[in-house]
């Protein structure tokens, strides 16, 4: 899970040096796609539409914080309907705008999400709470079955389908010749961009740091602090 900043309290362009009061949480979805890019905080699909801005704390329980700054991501709606009006205590999960998320979960060939297995005992229970709070355990159903054909979450199906594109790219990338690699590279960014599922391309390009370094500077909002000079998780 890609690691965020959403920055500051946003200012209110009309009031310079003041902060933008938010009259309606939807209000904030343009200062968060501005800052995070059109994905999912969760998923990390790119939703170019339709993206809502998610309470991290529900604003059915915790209305005070229902215009806050400081309570919203970017969710998608199998996302955010598997997240729904749980109860949240945020020092029980683990965060893409408060942790380094990217050291709490692996990524497969499987498309399922699953708790880094080097962390401590707390730590993966951290990672798996999120998991399943947002659902990202999910398995798409069997083809050729009735659920198969009624499914709206595609996205473990998604999740599979980018890490099939990027092992393709990644052993093309491996082979290429360095004239080809600097065009490449250029492209790959544009893939992930387009593509979303951001963590997933970063881990098939390990062994390739000048990839991973344009990966944390292409995507708005990645929390570069999280990251050594190889551009490495620390």
């Amino acid at each position: 899970m890609r690691p965020v900043t959403k920055g500051p309290w946003p200012e209110d362009p009309t009031k310079p040096g003041q902060p933008f009061v938010f009259t309606e949480y939807g209000l904030a979805k343009r200062f968060l796609m501005e800052r995070l890019g059109t994905y999912c905080s969760y998923c990390e699909q790119r939703i170019p539409a339709n993206l809502a801005v998610e309470h991290v704390q529900p604003k059915s329980l915790k209305p005070a914080l229902a215009l806050s700054w400081n309570n919203f991501l970017l969710g998608c709606v199998n996302c955010n309907s598997n997240k729904g009006n749980k109860p949240v205590v945020l020092s029980k999960y683990v965060w893409p705008d408060l942790n380094n998320t990217l050291k709490y979960f692996t990524y497969d060939f499987s498309g399922i999400v699953k708790p880094n297995q080097a962390l401590n005992t707390a730590e993966k229970g951290k990672a798996q709470k999120l998991i399943t709070l947002v659902g990202l355990h999910k398995m798409s159903p069997a083809p050729g079955t009735i659920d198969y054909y009624n499914a709206s979450d595609l996205r473990h199906e998604n999740r599979i389908k980018s890490w099939l594109l990027a092992t393709r790219y990644e052993t093309a990338y491996s082979n290429a010749a360095p004239e080809i690699k600097v065009l490449m590279l250029e492209f790959l960014v544009t893939i992930v961009d387009r593509d979303g599922f951001w963590s997933i391309w970063y881990h098939i390009f390990k062994n390739h740091p000048e990839i991973r370094k344009a990966f944390i500077a292409a995507l708005p909002g990645t929390a570069i602090q999280h990251f050594d000079a190889n551009g490495n998780p620390i």
